[in-house]
């Protein structure tokens, strides 16, 4: 049985408790799943940067709201990091969302690596 933890009235509640829009809490809430599996296979192996990494950590409601997460791989090459990801997050489900990589991409020479991951779940089903 799918294990639901995303539940509409709870995003909808962190929208108007956040002051942004229900598809931007949605995403969000989705990111924190996301910096959860990848916490709980890659602990060691990801150093967290950028923009989201200041909204969440450091800036709670306050600041700008980005899309994407950026981390820095800690001992770990980019072609083991996009099998890592790709195991972890293409056609595979985590607490009841369904995330898929839709693109991914290598900077020159190999040496860094970039994946958009989508998702859907029970009340969005078309993947974001």
């Amino acid at each position: 049985m799918k294990q639901i933890l995303l539940e509409e009235r709870f995003v909808d509640h962190h929208a108007q408790a956040s002051g942004v829009d229900a598809l931007v809490a949605e995403r969000d809430v989705v990111l924190t799943y996301v910096l959860k599996v990848a916490n709980e296979d890659l602990p060691s192996k990801l150093a967290f940067k950028g923009g989201t990494c200041l909204k969440k950590v450091y800036l709670g409601k306050t600041g700008r709201f980005s899309m994407d997460l950026d981390f820095t791989g800690v001992n770990l090459a980019p072609n083991s990091l996009r099998e890592r990801l790709a195991a972890l997050f293409n056609n595979r489900e985590h607490f009841g969302i369904d995330f898929g990589i839709s693109e991914s991409y290598s900077r020159p020479k190999g040496a860094s690596y970039g994946s958009i991951v989508r998702y859907s779940h029970d009340w969005n089903p078309a993947p974001s």
